[in-house]
């Protein structure tokens, strides 16, 4: 007979083990689920989204938001599943949300670096002016999609978006995104067009300066700039900047002062294919060239001008003793102010706009003329301003001026507009004489006090040839 052990088992009670059943299948589900939250974290969209994606713009913030929206749901699927195809389909969205906040990050800021470095040199290489350049980079950074012209796609993972050639793409293949350089994902600013020296038909006129000085009239003077203007005509520079200047000056291309883009400045090289436009553009030029001969003509008396006095945009004041600042620097910081006997203002219509610095190739505008004692004798001093859009120019080596007050040069002094050089000398031979004018204009840099010896040996035919045009 066997004998019945001693020890006794306790049987568990039914709601102990239930507890116990529960607390492991948590531990299960917990582990499960933090899989699922490490597979979700190693997407890396949920961060990538929050530190880049709201900070975007435009249609590259929509493409990124509507582009988490469909991460996040399948995320959420994938959370609540944990099948495979979830998990494929989350991947999915996740890869396409980090290359459209990529993306747009990127492109958004290349955008910003273009318009940046334009604004430091002053829009100088590109036709647009300050206002149309920034109003340009906002535009296209800021540029939303219709309602109709982004939208999930069938599959729930990818986003449609309506493209710029008006096709409906998968929104990875648009070219918002591409890593291709397009009109569409980048600022592009028009490049500034390199124009010919005689598109400013002044200039024309200026460099014919010992033809015209040399005539025993102002007749003869327009004479003898003709006879010079016709023998270059076989110049095909010469014709391309005759065409420019009538396209853009005559036209309506451009004021005179405006910058041309590259594309606008072929378009008209090729209207001027056309024989009747290139005629109407060489007889234009042809006039404009001879309406610069009086005032640079030298021979004969002093002319007057008249109708350009008060109540016009040419009222000239001559305010006496002023102070005016000598000079700002790049950094806009302004040095002493000189003393200047006579200053006139000069409204912008009469201004010499764009005047080309020669050694650093950039441009000022005169917006004041001045009468001071340098060196113990009456000169005229400019005052210059960097033109908008401009960088800072240097009229001496090492040094950059946003504003410049020294002594006129001659070349500079013949850049202002005809009316305003007659209204000049009419203005100080009223205040003073006709010969205190005349003292000042020989005392410009660059002229030469035996001009009129010089004129009388000077014959017209030699110089032709000397030129090789006879």
């Amino acid at each position: 007979m066997s004998v019945l052990g001693t020890t006794v088992f306790k049987v568990p009670e039914l709601g102990e083990l239930g507890y116990r059943l529960d607390q492991a299948n948590e531990k299960k589900r917990a582990a499960a689920q933090a899989k699922l939250e490490k597979k979700i974290q190693a997407t890396g969209a949920d961060k990538t989204y929050a530190e880049s994606g709201m900070g975007l713009t435009g249609k590259w913030k929509q493409m990124s938001d509507l582009g988490f929206e469909v991460y996040r749901r399948a995320a959420l699927d994938f959370e609540e599943t944990g099948s495979a195809d979830a998990e494929a389909r989350m991947n999915t969205a996740a890869r396409n949300l980090n290359y459209y906040v990529s993306s747009g990050k990127s492109i958004l800021s290349e955008m910003g670096k273009e318009y940046q470095n334009a604004q430091n040199e002053g829009f100088s290489k590109t036709s647009l002016n300050p206002t149309e350049a920034s109003n340009l980079y906002t535009s296209k950074s800021n540029d939303m999609f219709g309602d109709d012209e982004i939208f999930i796609g069938n599959d729930g993972v990818s986003i449609i978006v309506k493209d710029v050639n008006g096709n409906l793409v998968e929104g990875t293949q648009s070219s918002y995104v591409s890593t291709n350089v397009t009109g569409s994902n980048a600022l592009l600013l028009p490049a500034l067009a390199k124009e010919g020296k005689y598109v400013n038909f002044r200039n024309y006129t200026n460099d014919q300066l010992r033809a015209i000085t040399s005539a025993a009239s102002e007749a003869e003077a327009k004479d003898n700039v003709t006879t010079l203007l016709d023998s270059e005509m076989d110049n095909p520079a010469l014709q391309n900047d005759m065409i420019v200047s009538y396209g853009k000056y005559q036209l309506g291309q451009g004021k005179e002062d405006d910058k041309l883009s590259d594309t606008e400045y072929f378009d008209l090289l090729e209207k001027g294919q056309n024989e009747e436009y290139r005629d109407k553009a060489f007889d234009w030029y042809r006039g404009k060239v001879l309406e610069e001969v009086p005032p640079l003509y030298k021979g004969g008396s002093t002319s007057r001008v008249s109708g350009y006095g008060t109540g016009t945009s040419y009222n000239f004041t001559i305010d006496q003793d002023t102070k005016q600042v000598l000079s700002v620097d790049k950094d806009g910081k302004t040095k002493k102010t000189i003393e200047i006997d006579d200053y006139i203002g000069l409204p912008s219509i009469t201004q010499a706009k764009g005047v080309l610095d020669p050694i650093s190739n950039n441009r000022y505008n005169i917006q004041g003329i001045g009468i001071r004692s340098e060196g113990g004798k009456s000169v005229f001093v400019m005052d210059r301003v960097m033109s908008e859009g401009a960088e800072p120019f240097s009229l001496d080596s090492g040094k950059q001026y946003r504003r410049y007050i020294s002594p006129a040069t001659l070349s500079e002094f013949r850049q202002l507009p005809a009316k305003t050089q007659r209204l000049l000398e009419e203005r100080v031979a009223e205040v003073y004489d006709q010969e205190y004018y005349d003292i000042l204009e020989s005392n410009l840099i660059g002229f030469k006090d035996n001009e009129e010896t010089e004129n009388a040996k000077f014959d017209f035919n030699e110089y032709l040839s000397e030129k090789g045009l006879q």
